[in-house]
């Protein structure tokens, strides 16, 4: 749960990095709170009307769009690339593909610049890997 509140305290923090288990227990939380919305539409609306829930699913859904480019950009950190790179997931099909791999992999342990700006601000208590941290 603590990660799924980190997840919306640092909703627009592009700058940073996010391991593997923030990211996946975010996207876990998310995905059962969008599946218990989408389970009351299918309780509380009758056929073709959707209503409030179908509003409340539509305003979830968007208030969760940066949060999630975010959470995104700063596991790309925790690979040592730049979240620009998060836009090859436009390229249909293939770029998806390709972040989900990189969603998978582990932390690059070495020489990671975004990992300093995690520390300095008290995300992350120290080098937790004892290697060398990237100094500009």
């Amino acid at each position: 749960m603590k990660y799924y509140i980190e997840f919306w305290k640092r909703a627009f923090d592009f700058k940073g990095v996010a391991n593997r288990k923030q990211y996946w227990l975010a996207v876990l939380f998310n995905a059962i709170v969008l599946f218990i919305i989408g389970f009351c539409m299918l309780i509380f609306t009758d056929g073709d009307e959707g209503g409030a829930v179908d509003i409340i699913s539509g305003l979830y859904t968007l208030a969760m769009l940066i949060p999630s480019i975010s959470i995104s950009v700063r596991r790309l950190h925790d690979h040592n690339m730049s979240g620009w790179f998060y836009l090859i997931s436009l390229i249909p099909a293939v770029g998806s593909i390709i972040i989900f791999i990189f969603m998978l992999l582990g932390t690059v342990r070495s020489n990671n610049r975004w990992r300093m700006y995690d520390i300095q601000r008290g995300y992350i208590r120290e080098d937790i890997f004892n290697e060398p941290l990237y100094r500009p």
